[in-house]
């Protein structure tokens, strides 16, 4: 009986040794979702400066008639952003650090602090959540998921933030891995959506960031 119980532990021991011997000649699987990201931030970072064109749509569910603008994006790592409406009602937001400027054809141009104005705060916070190209910090706010193989879902994670935004569909340009679209769906179906033009890089002059006069 003692033969046969050690001859079954020494077939027990060869069976998880044969096992774990096995499981590491497995190649590693690869993460699709990491790969993407990381592969995105790296074109991202190389990309300091730029102006891109894009066209808005809203869609509203309550209206047959989709809300059309069109503008243009400015950006300038780290902490310069300009995001201009020039069509159909002109308008323009500037981040400059932590300052900033917006302005009408209804209003004379307005400036603020982003240390005394915690509304703005919040909206430079949030475009920069979006715009500074690092969509892995993400993660810490949104569930994120690749659809086929260049566009992220992204979902929130918190419930509060679930009242406004349902889902993010991010898809980037398969050649670039820059964002080409971007549709941002609300609870209730209605739904914008920003499609981008062709990317120019920098350097950008200054007065972008300084005044809401025309490029």
């Amino acid at each position: 009986m003692r033969f046969q119980a050690e001859n079954m532990a020494v077939l027990v021991r060869g069976l998880c040794l044969g096992l774990l011997l096995l499981l590491a000649a497995q190649p590693v699987m690869a993460d699709p979702l990491a790969d993407f990201i990381e592969a995105v931030e790296e074109k991202s970072e190389g990309l300091a400066s730029f102006s891109v064109p894009f066209v808005q749509e809203r869609h509203l569910l309550l209206f047959d008639q989709v809300v059309v603008f069109k503008g243009e994006l400015a950006i300038s790592r780290p902490d310069q952003l300009r995001w201009a409406f020039l069509e159909p009602v002109p308008s323009v937001l500037i981040f400059n650090g932590r300052l900033g400027r917006r302005c009408n054809d209804q209003v004379a141009p307005e400036t603020f602090d982003l240390d005394a104005d915690p509304v703005m705060a919040m909206v430079a916070q949030q475009l920069w959540t979006w715009l500074d190209g690092r969509y892995a910090k993400l993660a810490t706010l949104y569930d994120l998921a690749l659809k086929a193989s260049t566009t992220l879902l992204v979902t929130p994670k918190e419930r509060e933030m679930a009242q406004f935004i349902e889902q993010v569909v991010i898809t980037f340009d398969p050649r670039t891995l820059r964002p080409a679209m971007v549709e941002i769906i609300e609870p209730g179906g209605d739904m914008t959506r920003l499609r981008f033009g062709d990317y120019q890089p920098g350097p950008l002059p200054a007065h972008l960031f300084e005044s809401c006069g025309q490029p």
